[in-house]
Parts: C-alpha cells; sequence; structure tokens
C-alpha cells in the first residue's frame, strides 16, 4: 500500500505553538514525515543511527490512547537535527479514527535513554466521501509500554511475596517429644516445643 506523509518541522529552539497538520478521518494509507530541528542549517545528508528510536503518542478527543513506534529516525551531523518517520497504516488509521484535534507527542530516544520530546497536534476533519464505521479503540505497539506493564506485574507479585512472608511470620510450629527440645534449623521465633512424660 502506498503510503502518503504529511511533513511537519518542529523547532528545538525557535517553536512558539504546537505544529498543527490535518488528516481526513479514517484514511488508510496515511504516514508522518517530522522534521525535528535545532535551526542550524546543514547541508550534510541525514544517516539512519540504529541507537536512536522515536516513539508516538497520541491522546484522541475521546480520551482513548495510541503509540506507535517510528519506522526510522535519522540523524544530520554536526546538529541536533533529525527526521522521524511513522509508516505503520493501521495504528495511523487508529489515531485519526475520531474527528476533532489529537494531542501528540514523539519521544526521541538514544539506546533507551530520552534526548528529546516534541509535541505536534493532528487535526481529524471528517471524511465526507464515505460513510465512516472504524471503531475507536487503544493500541499500543511498542516496547516501553510493554515493559511499565511487566514492571507493573514485578509489582503486584512482589506484593504477594510480602503479604506471603508476613503470614509466615504469624505461623507458629508445635513440635513435642519426651527428650529435651533441640534447636532445628526450620524453627522460628515463638516455636512451641511441648515436652511431656510417657
Amino acid at each position: 500500500m502506498a503510503i502518503v506523509y504529511s511533513n511537519v518541522t518542529v523547532s528545538l529552539t525557535k517553536q512558539t505553538s504546537v505544529p498543527i497538520v490535518e488528516m481526513v478521518q479514517g484514511d488508510t494509507g496515511r504516514g508522518l514525515d517530522v522534521f525535528v530541528s535545532d535551526d542550524i542549517i546543514t547541508d550534510q545528508v541525514a544517516y539512519t543511527d540504529d541507537s536512536l528510536t522515536a516513539t508516538l503518542w497520541a491522546t484522541k478527543p475521546s480520551g482513548l490512547m495510541v503509540s506507535m513506534d517510528a519506522t526510522s529516525v535519522s540523524r544530520f551531523q554536526n546538529s541536533n537535527a533529525y527526521e522521524i518517520k511513522f509508516s505503520d497504516s493501521k495504528i495511523f488509521q487508529q489515531i485519526i479514527a475520531e474527528v476533532g484535534i489529537v494531542q501528540c507527542q514523539i519521544n526521541v530516544l538514544m539506546s533507551g535513554e530520552f534526548v528529546t520530546s516534541v509535541p505536534i497536534k493532528i487535526n481529524v476533519i471528517e471524511n465526507m466521501a464515505t460513510a465512516f464505521e472504524l471503531e475507536s479503540k487503544e493500541e499500543f505497539r511498542n516496547a516501553i509500554e510493554l515493559m511499565a506493564k511487566q514492571r507493573e506485574y514485578i509489582r503486584v507479585l512482589e506484593d504477594y511475596v510480602s503479604q506471603f512472608q508476613e503470614q509466615l511470620k504469624l505461623t507458629v510450629n508445635v513440635r513435642y517429644g519426651t527428650s529435651d527440645p533441640t534447636v532445628l534449623s526450620t524453627d522460628k521465633q515463638g516455636d512451641i516445643y511441648i515436652k511431656y512424660k510417657e
């Protein structure tokens, strides 16, 4: 499928308002080409830097959220300028599923560390040519979201382990016999030994 890219330029030093790009609701072949610049003019050709990644986070007018990873992140030598392309048309269709302003933030990371974040807005206009039936929903397709979910699962499991350990402290072991008590490796404070005569 052919991708039609909307071009957006974001200045890191002179931006006074959030850039707005217009798209039609439910288009199935859309992409975004974002040029992030520190306003230093360079005649160098951009090169793909494998240590760079970018994620677009979008909040639709209803409050539902969508995220997608960049297809490519290129860097211009001798400047802090980047070209970021997003071209997952299925996720883009979800981003533009609702008429209205979609609030977006693009996070650029280098080796997992945040480099910069830039805001943009997408003004989604009604598709007058077709009856639009796409269900608007949340979608997350990136490693950051998966790691956040995993951290939450780990936190819940650690809570369960902590509760279990507290319960173990409340358990009292009772042993009995006719000989004098001896300390075992499994004994805990509060355990009871009952000595009886036959």
